[in-house]
């Protein structure tokens, strides 16, 4: 849809087309041009015949005459410096980095004070292609007023009116034991070298960035746990190596160049864990929505479906609320059926018979004989 073009006004202009910046000229009782910038259209309005009338009343102008706008870049900038200075995870940081710069890239000399929140929202709408992603930017547009609000440089936050998107987190991907069997053939036909670390993702639960992060010198055979010094909530958590697991890291010993070398080959570079190899081998098997995380999920799910309770679960894999592991909970549907039976399964009792030993008793379910 064309930009509608807006009337011409003598004394205001938008420097950059389209930026929604707008800048004042004007000539003093000398003949001098002076320009400044004002910001939104309306305020470049105000500001210019705010001047006329200075000049016309003879009024001892100040030095200073342009007028430091907020812009959106100022805002970015602040960001950066929180994301550098705030107790982030190094992946935190990343990822908070490339969203501000992403936002930056529509709005970069916008004043901060003339977005709206119905433009945001159309923005946000028109470049996150899920309700995930236009949260995630939402969040990061508003950590950047608030940072504004606090310095006492705003005093509005739009993007705290746009709503949030409701996110479908119904469907977390698991492997069931028989395409766990398919894809494990695959990897060893065709990328044996990787099953070990096949199996410490699906045997410990680590986050991706974790395990590919992770160095010799943070696994310690002897208590038998694995230290993540960064989380991704910033904090420091502790995998259990289970017998599983250890076999796994055991297998890669051979990969092993000193303590400060990573566990798996190849790290966090591009060749690394950001190859091809595990998605060729999904695609080969003909499994249908795998991903790397589908093994995080794997080992959650299945940790639930064996009977450990909630808070347990909520420990292994690292969650920072148990909210996080409640949507695991329908994904246990053999254990729930289970425990759904032994609920109403006769209760024993401590009768005991002339012989000694003890008596179930019936349980009257009141049913039509």
């Amino acid at each position: 849809m064309a930009r509608p073009l807006l009337k011409k006004v003598r004394g205001i202009f938008e420097k950059v087309q389209g930026s929604g910046v707008w800048w004042v000229r004007w000539a003093d009782s000398g003949g001098k041009i002076h320009r400044e910038k004002a910001g939104t259209r309306e305020t470049a309005g105000i500001l210019y015949r705010k001047r006329k009338t200075e000049v016309l009343q003879g009024k001892k102008l100040p030095e200073c005459l342009r007028k430091n706008v907020l812009t959106f870049g100022d805002l970015a900038e602040k960001v950066r410096e929180h994301a550098r200075d705030a107790d982030y995870s190094d992946r935190y940081r990343a990822i908070l980095r490339q969203e501000i710069s992403k936002l930056e890239s529509w709005w970069d000399e916008r004043a901060a004070d003339s977005l709206k929140p119905s433009e945001i929202e159309a923005k946000l709408n028109e470049h996150a292609k899920t309700p995930a992603t236009f949260n995630r930017y939402k969040a990061t547009l508003s950590l950047a007023y608030r940072l504004a609000l606090k310095d006492s440089l705003l005093e509005v936050n739009p993007a705290r009116i746009v709503g949030h998107k409701k996110e479908n987190n119904a469907r977390l991907r698991y492997l069931s034991e028989a395409e766990e069997a398919k894809l494990r053939k695959t990897i060893r036909d065709y990328c044996p070298s990787h099953e070990p670390e096949f199996d410490l993702a699906l045997y410990t639960g680590m986050r991706r960035s974790e395990q590919y992060g992770l160095l010799w010198h943070n696994v310690d055979f002897t208590t038998g746990l694995i230290t993540i010094p960064r989380s991704k909530h910033g904090e420091v958590r502790y995998v259990r190596i289970s017998s599983l697991a250890k076999s796994a890291l055991q297998a890669l010993v051979r990969f092993r160049k000193g303590d400060d070398s990573p566990v798996c080959p190849g790290g966090m570079t591009r060749g690394g864990y950001r190859d091809r190899w595990f998605f060729e081998c999904v695609e080969k098997a003909g499994l249908l929505d795998v991903i790397w995380h589908s093994l995080r999920h794997t080992y959650i799910s299945r940790a639930i479906m064996k009977g450990l309770d909630i808070r347990t679960v909520k420990d292994l894999a690292g969650h920072k609320t148990i909210t996080m592991t409640d949507r695991y909970a329908h994904l246990a549907p053999d254990y729930l059926r289970e425990a759904a039976e032994r609920a109403v399964s006769p209760v024993r009792t401590d009768t005991k018979t002339d012989t000694g030993h003890f008596q179930e008793q019936p349980i009257s379910r009141g049913y039509v004989q």
